[in-house]
C-alpha cells in the first residue's frame, strides 16, 4: 500500500467518525482495499466512499484528499462523477469531501482543512472555471468547512 493510499484510508476513517454525528445513517461503501481478502480477478469499481440517510434523504459522499492547494477535477473519476449526480437528480443529497492537508512540512506552512462540497456546486464551479482543479478558495467560498477535534487520540471533523 502506498503512502498517498495509507493516507486516504486514514482521511476516510476520519470521515467514518464524522459521519456518526453528521447523518442517522451510513456505511462505507466496499472498495478494492477493504476487499483485500477475496480472491477477485478485478478491482470492482464503487459509486463512492459512503451511503446513508439523514433525515430521510438518501446521501452519497465522495472523499478526496490532496497535499496541494488544489484538487485537479480529474481526481473525481467518471463513474463517480456519474453516482453523485444521478444520487442528486434522484432527491438525495451527493457531496465531495475534500481534505487539503500537506501535515508532513514545517508547521508555519501547514495546510490541514476539509470542506463538504455539494455535487451540484462542484460542477458549477468546473464548468465556470478556466483552470484545470478546485481551488481551496472555491471550497472556502462554496462550501462547509469542518473543524478539527481530537478526541480520545482519534481526529474527528464537525460542522
Amino acid at each position: 500500500m502506498t503512502i498517498a493510499t495509507q493516507r486516504g484510508y486514514s482521511f476516510e476513517k476520519e470521515i467514518d467518525l464524522t459521519l456518526v454525528e453528521l447523518w442517522d445513517y451510513h456505511f462505507k461503501i466496499p472498495d478494492a482495499r477493504t476487499m483485500q481478502g477475496f480472491n477477485m480477478p478485478f478491482a470492482p469499481k464503487v459509486p463512492a466512499d459512503f451511503c446513508g440517510h439523514k433525515s430521510g434523504r438518501f446521501q452519497l459522499l465522495e472523499c478526496k484528499q490532496t497535499k496541494m492547494k488544489s484538487l485537479p477535477f480529474d481526481r473525481l473519476a467518471p463513474h463517480q462523477l456519474d453516482a453523485l449526480l444521478s444520487a442528486d437528480k434522484s432527491g438525495g443529497e451527493a457531496w465531495l469531501c475534500v481534505s487539503f492537508n500537506n501535515r508532513e512540512r514545517k508547521k508555519e506552512l501547514r495546510i490541514d482543512r476539509v470542506f463538504l462540497l455539494p455535487i451540484r456546486e462542484f460542477m458549477h464551479i468546473k464548468s465556470h472555471s478556466e483552470r484545470k482543479s478546485l481551488s481551496m478558495d472555491a471550497c472556502i467560498e462554496n462550501g462547509i468547512e469542518l473543524i478539527l477535534h481530537h478526541e480520545n487520540k482519534q481526529r474527528i471533523w464537525r460542522i
